[in-house]
């Protein structure tokens, strides 16, 4: 049975490699169209940094998985990933700081002293804070997540070994917890002298009412309407930001900030009364979106699904060669559904002899993956954009590369396992 399997997971893994091939080769003969687009030198030099600082934080992160090349460039082609790598984007630099992260704190727990890739990973979490502010939420997941790990096996283990060696470890852990902390503030700290900070109602009232502002406008008290000015409701349909942007300022400015809440609870009350199954549809799709994004963009595309900025990025896709560029996307994302499927049976096959190390390989990055679409969903509505969820799309085609890679080895355990 056990010969079966491993053959099983042999033709799997070869047929995983060959659909990965054909994705890399329609990426790179897309880059080339792309890059010769590129009008000024410095565009240039941006990306192939962004490509390198990308590559770099992926390769660190598979560590010892066979076949880690094969998956780098398989990352590094997926059409909504290389998308982001060919136009200065600085969400890829804090992308590659969240993967190094996450990477760093995968090494910390696999070794009992890995002081200094905590300490790298608590950098490269100060270092995307202060390029995104965002990022000090979300790289707060995998740095918690492993530090109530570590708790939980440390109490599961408190009855073993010496007193002082378990005075040793209660201390780490406290050191740990007070670490994180201070590169919290610190990174909170720098980042309020020039990163703006939304008020969490605000991005609720965006959330629930702007895709349905002026019919809620329209069903609130007649004492509430005349606290919004007429114009400013109105353009502040038109753009995504125009809760925060024009909205709220004007309410504040006209009412104070204590009365502008009140008026936008009202709003937020009216809104889902009346649209509950609109807001709740849209916040299904954006979360889709962000998660499953080759699944959804089809539909998208189809006018099947709610869609925010998915059009704008299909077009640059196609820009560069439109059939091309058609191609390249449509493969990609069917493939990347059926290479899943592929991976998943392949992993079967491969651990029926081996036992997973689930919670370090896959259940921090699903985490934070999760964490970081939960947090684009909820700040917004109309502003579903993929590209903010690399680190997603990063994460899923590295499962299902190096899950390939592994197949065509026969199951072998990669270096650190043997």
């Amino acid at each position: 049975m056990q010969k079966l399997l491993e053959h099983c997971a042999a033709v799997l893994g070869r047929v995983i490699f060959i659909g990965f091939g054909i994705q890399i080769a329609l990426g790179i003969l897309w880059m080339c169209n792309a890059f010769a687009r590129l009008e000024r030198p410095g565009e240039s030099i941006v990306c192939v940094c962004q490509i390198a600082a990308l590559g770099a934080a992926v390769y660190f992160f598979a560590g010892s998985v066979r076949g880690r090349v094969f998956a780098v460039l398989s990352v590094l082609t997926f059409p909504m990933v290389l998308q982001c790598l060919v136009i200065p984007d600085i969400r890829v630099f804090a992308s590659a700081l969240l993967i190094s992260e996450t990477g760093c704190v995968l090494r910390a727990m696999e070794q009992r002293e890995g002081r200094r890739f905590l300490y790298a990973g608590l950098c490269a979490w100060l270092a995307a804070s202060l390029l995104r502010g965002e990022y000090l939420y979300i790289g707060t997941v995998p740095m918690v997540f492993s530090w109530l790990y570590d708790c939980v096996r440390f109490s599961r283990n408190r009855g073993e070994g010496e007193d002082d060696g378990r005075r040793q470890r209660r201390k780490g852990l406290l050191y740990r917890l007070l670490l994180l902390c201070a590169v919290a503030g610190l990174a909170a700290g720098i980042g309020s002298f020039y990163q703006s900070r939304e008020k969490l109602l605000t991005h609720l009232t965006s959330r629930v009412v702007w895709t349905t502002l002026y019919n809620a406008y329209s069903d609130l008290p007649k004492e509430t309407r005349v606290l919004i000015k007429y114009w400013d409701l109105v353009n502040s349909t038109y753009e995504a930001t125009g809760i925060e942007t024009i909205l709220r300022p004007s309410l504040e400015e006209h009412l104070g900030e204590r009365e502008a809440e009140t008026v936008l609870r009202a709003l937020i009350k009216t809104a889902w009364q009346n649209s509950k199954g609109q807001i709740l549809k849209e916040t299904v799709w954006d979360m889709a979106g962000y998660l499953v994004a080759p699944v959804v963009l089809p539909l998208q595309l189809q006018g099947r699904a709610y869609e925010s900025y998915s059009g704008n990025n299909y077009l640059q896709i196609l820009k560069p060669a439109p059939k091309l560029g058609r191609f390249y996307m449509e493969y990609c994302c069917k493939w990347l559904m059926a290479s899943s499927v592929l991976g998943f049976l392949t992993g079967f096959a491969v651990r029926a002899k081996r036992r997973l190390r689930a919670v370090r390989v896959f259940v921090i990055p699903f985490l934070t993956a999760f964490a970081m679409s939960v947090g684009y969903t909820l700040s917004g509505a109309g502003r579903m954009d993929y590209k903010n969820t690399l680190f997603v799309m990063c994460m899923w085609v590295l499962w299902a590369a190096s899950a390939g890679a592994r197949g065509v080895m026969g199951g072998r355990p990669d270096e650190k396992e043997r």
